[in-house]
């Protein structure tokens, strides 16, 4: 959540600093693509005094490390040593379940051999499973639970793409400056006084700004009521808001409503999204994964998300040749609903209302403990959204129905310590995913 929240005000940034250096004459793009240089060489400072994450340091056998950082990050030591008891036994099942998966490599026969060693013997010596990274990345598709939780994550950040806000952010200038007209043929480019020229570059800043102030109330909402609620909630309104941008844009060219209009749908898409598909796809991607596969399956969805990026801005511009400003939104509004119909489908509720509870309350997750949701088929997590969330919703939102209840039937119902394992071994057995 941090991260977006501080994306958000980088974009910002960089919009004002576009707005602070418009006024220097013809060197005016080389100072807003300068300005750029400044944040880098703070991130580079601040990156030598970022620890490192405590299970990364307990997977490398440094617990006293990650016994500090977790006393930092919880403020108390007995909080931080239960956390670190629970996910020192998480490890430990995580690791004979990929020996099972792998019992030739060497680091699993020399885990076999020393099994008869000393509790701290062990934990000292640990160096992995001895899984390598293509053999990590082979298990995004091959593993079930791991597979479930790519598909998600992927989900998410290609539905960032889809949802628009990148062709927006990208081109947001270009739009506001034909909503308002274009510049004069005469008028000279960062003229001080041309407000052709500064217009534009204003209602930029107002994306900016609105994606920033906006992106605070994920912070309340993103535990309370859950990641997949944020996007189910926000993406009719974020297709409906790109529909009305895109129908602005037929408003006749000399019409004085025309910019303010297309300004003003264009603010309340990014007040949706703030909250919304901003946050959601990076919490989600960084969470779902088990520890052993967390790394490379981060780095796969957001190799997803910017690769979608980078097509957008190749694409884009061909595509406002052929289609205009109009055709272009109103394409991504139609995503907006595909992106839709993929969330409500293939994206689990990772958090921990998804266990039950009455609404407004919380029984929260550890990231290990979402093996759990994960552990549910595919084709039996689409068959509850089918048979179960749909007719809950008709009646509950629709028919408004008295009789019905607050929430549907959970498909994730917590088990007892004693068949936890049992019962996720079950559901995984059930079906491909």
């Amino acid at each position: 959540m941090n991260w977006q929240l501080f994306d958000a005000l980088g974009i910002f940034f960089g919009f004002t600093a576009n707005l602070a250096v418009s006024q220097v004459g013809h060197t005016a793009w080389r100072w807003q693509t300068a300005s750029s240089v400044l944040p880098s060489i703070v991130l580079l400072t601040l990156i030598f005094v970022c620890p490192e994450s405590p299970r990364f340091l307990m997977k490398h056998g440094k617990y006293r490390g990650a016994h500090r950082t977790l006393v930092a990050l919880r403020g108390e030591a007995v909080l931080a040593a239960k956390e670190m008891l629970y996910v020192h036994y998480q490890m430990e099942v995580e690791m004979r379940h990929l020996r099972r998966k792998h019992p030739d490599t060497e680091a699993n026969r020399a885990a076999r051999d020393h099994e008869g060693a000393s509790e701290e013997k062990h934990i000292t010596q640990r160096s992995g499973t001895g899984i390598n990274y293509w053999q990590k990345l082979g298990q995004l598709f091959t593993e079930r639970r791991v597979r479930r939780a790519m598909v998600a994550a992927v989900v998410c950040m290609i539905g960032q793409q889809l949802c628009g806000v990148n062709v927006l952010a990208f081109y947001s200038s270009t739009f506001f400056c034909d909503a308002g007209g274009s510049l004069s043929a005469n008028s000279e480019l960062g003229a001080a006084n041309d407000p052709s020229f500064l217009r534009p570059l204003f209602l930029s800043w107002g994306i900016g700004f609105t994606n920033f102030l906006f992106a605070f109330p994920a912070y309340y909402l993103i535990d309370k009521k859950g990641r997949r609620w944020l996007l189910l909630i926000a993406l009719p309104f974020l297709a409906l808001t790109m529909l009305a941008t895109s129908l602005s844009f037929l408003i006749p060219n000399g019409n004085s409503a025309r910019g303010p209009v297309i300004a003003f749908w264009t603010y309340v898409f990014m007040f949706f999204y703030s909250w919304s598909m901003g946050p959601v796809p990076f919490t989600m991607s960084a969470e779902v994964f088990p520890l052993e596969t967390r790394v490379v399956g981060m780095s796969f969805a957001v190799f997803v998300n910017l690769f979608g990026a980078g097509l957008l801005t190749l694409f884009v511009p061909a595509l406002t040749i052929a289609l205009g400003h109009a055709g272009l939104l109103g394409l991504f509004a139609g995503l907006n609903v595909v992106t839709f119909i993929l969330v409500f489908f293939f994206v689990r509720e990772t958090a921990g209302a998804a266990l039950g509870g009455t609404p407004g309350s919380m029984t929260f997750l550890s990231l290990e403990e979402l093996n759990y949701i994960f552990g549910v088929s595919t084709r039996k997590h689409i068959k509850y959204q089918l048979t179960t969330v749909l007719p809950w919703a008709w009646s509950y939102y629709v028919r408004r129905d008295e009789a019905c209840d607050d929430q549907p039937k959970k498909l994730y119902i917590w088990a007892s310590a004693s068949n936890q394992r049992t019962q996720t071994d079950r559901q995984a057995d059930e079906g491909e995913s």
